[in-house]
Formats: structure tokens, C-alpha cells, sequence
């Protein structure tokens, strides 16, 4: 009843097309906003090199596209939960997790953390630790370098924005071990492929990859 009241005065609405929802509506997303979400899934090509493999749940298009703005620029941290739950399901259909040791979030740097209050990566990866159990590790692999916004820039720009931006603290924690990276969105790879560098020079055995959503 209390939900009910509630939602009578600030009536719970559809984060992307404004539909208002039930007061029990967790998802926060409207069925007719949920269905034109774009699958994907599938392996990303062409694979950067220091990657084994990256999977991709949904096209950067449309709703999911929408659904990311919301999450990671204007502060919609519930989507975290319908958008990490996305992930979790589709790792049952791509990357085989029975073979991960750790999972790990891919890092903001601190300026760029306390800005936006949040590390959307590290939310998206809770949703993936309640359905598959693993070794969590988020402050291992940081970010040393305050780099520029990868958006706008080109293939090569990208690469050489992230160069030498990530740096393992304690190297003994991926010795011989196989890592998934988590990330919302991969356009060209950059990123993560920068972050696995860093991961396989620590001692990492295999560096995987999973993003919400590949494109432009």
C-alpha cells in the first residue's frame, strides 16, 4: 500500500520513453521500450591483440543506446540493475564463465570517478556476481592517466589515448589466472585491450571481455 501511496505522488515513470509504470516496476524500463531493445550477441571482430575474446549482449543502438546516456551521463544509476541483468543472461549463451577466476570492472580514473559519483562498470558487474558467483576484483587495476573522452576521435586516436593509461597494483592476484574485463560499451576495442595488456604483463593467463554494447 505504501508503494502505491508513493507512487501516486511521484509516479513511477518509464526511463526512456516517460510510460508511466506499475509502483513495483524494479526494471524501470516499459515492455514496449524492454522489446525494441537490439540483441547482438555475439563475439566482437576484429579481436584486439591482447584480447582472447570480447562478447557483445546488444547493437549500441535504439533503446540500449538511450538506456547507457541515462546510466552513465545523466546519473540514472537504477539502470544498472535491468542493463548489469542483460549481461548476466547473456554470458550464459557467450563467453564460457565456468573458466573465470575474476571478474573485473574496467576503471575510471578518480577525477573522472568523483565527477560522475559512480564507476558504471562496477554496477553493471553486480548483477553478473548475484547469477554467477566469482572472485570480484575492483581496485587492482587502475587507471593512472586521466585520458580524454574516447568519443570523436578516431581508430588509431583511440589507441593511442588509453596508451599506458591502466597499471596493475598487486600483479600476484592474476598470476596464471583468466580474467573477465566488464564494460559497458566497446567501439574499436581500445580500452579494454589496453586494460588486458596491463593484465597479461601482470601474469594473467587469458583476458575475456564483456560489453553491453559494441558499435558506434
Amino acid at each position: 500500500m505504501l508503494k502505491q501511496i508513493l507512487n501516486f505522488i511521484f509516479p513511477l515513470a518509464c526511463g526512456v520513453c516517460g510510460k508511466l509504470l506499475e509502483a513495483d516496476d524494479h526494471r524501470r524500463i516499459c515492455d514496449g521500450c524492454w522489446s525494441r531493445i537490439a540483441y547482438s550477441r555475439r563475439m566482437v571482430f576484429p579481436l584486439p591483440y591482447w584480447m582472447d575474446d570480447i562478447y557483445a549482449c546488444c547493437s549500441y543502438e535504439g533503446v540500449i543506446k538511450e538506456c547507457i546516456h541515462l546510466f552513465k551521463y545523466r546519473g540514472r544509476e537504477y539502470m544498472a540493475r535491468p542493463l548489469g541483468g542483460i549481461m548476466a543472461d547473456c554470458l550464459e549463451g557467450g563467453i564460457d564463465i565456468s573458466g573465470i577466476d575474476i571478474l573485473v570492472p574496467v576503471p575510471l580514473h578518480k577525477r573522472s570517478r568523483s565527477k560522475r559519483g559512480f564507476n558504471q562498470s562496477e554496477l553493471l558487474i553486480g548483477e553478473i556476481l548475484v547469477k554467477h558467483a566469482k572472485v570480484l576484483s575492483n581496485d587492482n587495476l587502475v587507471r593512472v592517466q586521466n585520458t580524454r573522452s574516447q568519443v570523436r576521435l578516431s581508430s588509431k586516436e583511440r589507441t593511442m589515448n588509453v596508451e599506458d593509461a591502466f597499471r596493475v597494483k598487486n600483479p600476484e592476484l592474476f598470476s596464471g589466472r583468466n580474467v573477465l574485463l566488464v564494460d559497458d560499451v566497446c567501439t574499436t576495442g581500445a580500452t579494454l585491450n589496453e586494460c588486458a595488456k596491463s593484465l597479461k604483463n601482470a601474469g594473467a593467463k587469458k583476458v575475456f571481455g564483456i560489453v553491453l554494447a559494441h558499435g558506434r
